[in-house]
């Protein structure tokens, strides 16, 4: 099977999906938008995947001269992927979807004067989860045209982990420095939680820069990136995976830390509280503010080591689902079922 993917950005989940796609016998190629810091330029550790960035072909997608099985794109508002989906509506298109519908103004519009425009660039939608599968209904698409399952993280990387070679002895958070990922309130409630716990249990801060520029203080740890392998150390002595975020699909950070078997400590509001099964493998919080946030840090206090291990088994068999292969395979057979459908 020909499969072409428009994304954004090279990443370790895609390159891993794209190697996973190719060993069950499909030829693969990917266009990025840019090199990025961490991938400053083609890094292919598959030799067979063509891979190519839009600024070094004009800002034009040369692979409207393929006639792909499959055409996997990231969203609908990059310019040129949307010229080329548009001018190849022959081909069976697929967007990948991991936003929700918050009620934003651009949200609205689209729910209400771009069903069609959509329609026209896509035949499926790979959503990330329940609150995506519901916003994809909102811009048309039918409930057979809706699939769940649509990000993964790349196991390899885990593979032979011990989750119980670690003393679990740090708070971990993955992500941007944001306004959106409430960085600022978990700062403020762990200093109030470092006020009064007697474990003081430090906190790892780990991502790049958004909104904030994060500094380290007492008792917390910053890394605006780390490698991989690197960051597999941290979550695998993390005692909680802190992620007190306004909104997040069940993504790639949160997939990761739950195969590195960490308790989770999320809102209700995010994507994750579908999985996080309250005092048994995480802590909910009912509410996002400092005051919260410090309530949660101090009751994971109170989790003995028993708990610990129990919850971090619970939580990395919640990863399995989410494997590159059960991607790729999913990916695969989206087209065979709407086909039946039909």
């Amino acid at each position: 099977m020909k499969i072409l993917i428009l994304w954004s950005f090279q990443t370790s989940f895609i390159e891993a999906s794209i190697s996973e796609l190719e060993r069950l016998g499909c030829e693969v190629e990917v266009y990025y938008l840019k090199p990025t810091e961490q991938y400053p330029a083609y890094k292919t550790p598959s030799t067979n995947t063509a891979r190519y960035f839009l600024n070094e072909v004009d800002n034009k997608v040369k692979a409207n001269r393929r006639d792909w099985d499959i055409v996997f794109c990231l969203g609908w508002h990059i310019l040129p992927y949307i010229k080329f989906l548009l001018a190849n509506r022959h081909l069976f298109r697929i967007m990948c979807m991991d936003n929700q519908y918050l009620k934003k103004p651009k949200q609205r519009f689209l729910r209400r004067f771009s069903k069609p425009f959509v329609r026209c660039l896509f035949d499926a939608a790979y959503v990330t989860g329940h609150r995506q599968a519901e916003f994809a209904k909102m811009i048309g698409f039918k409930k057979s045209e809706i699939f769940t399952g649509g990000f993964a993280y790349n196991d390899a990387v885990f593979t032979n982990l011990d989750l119980l070679s670690q003393e679990r002895d740090m708070f971990v958070f993955v992500g941007r420095f944001a306004q959106e990922k409430s960085i600022l309130e978990l700062i403020e409630g762990y200093a109030k939680y470092r006020e009064v716990s007697s474990l003081k249990v430090p906190l790892v801060l780990i991502g790049p820069e958004e909104d904030y520029f994060i500094e380290a203080s007492s008792g917390i740890e910053v890394h605006s990136y780390l490698y991989p392998q690197e960051l597999i150390l941290k979550l695998n002595r993390a005692r909680f995976f802190v992620f007190p975020s306004r909104y997040e699909p069940w993504g790639v950070a949160l997939v990761e830390a739950a195969a590195a078997g960490c308790p989770l400590i999320t809102s209700r509001f995010v994507g994750a509280s579908d999985h996080v099964l309250s005092e048994i493998n995480g802590i909910l919080l009912e509410e996002i503010d400092p005051d919260s946030i410090c309530r949660a840090l101090l009751q994971s206090d109170n989790w003995s080591q028993g708990q610990i291990q129990i919850a971090s088994k619970v939580s990395s068999s919640l990863a399995l689902k989410y494997t590159t292969r059960n991607w790729a395979e999913r990916l695969l057979r989206i087209r065979e079922s709407l086909a039946s459908h039909e």
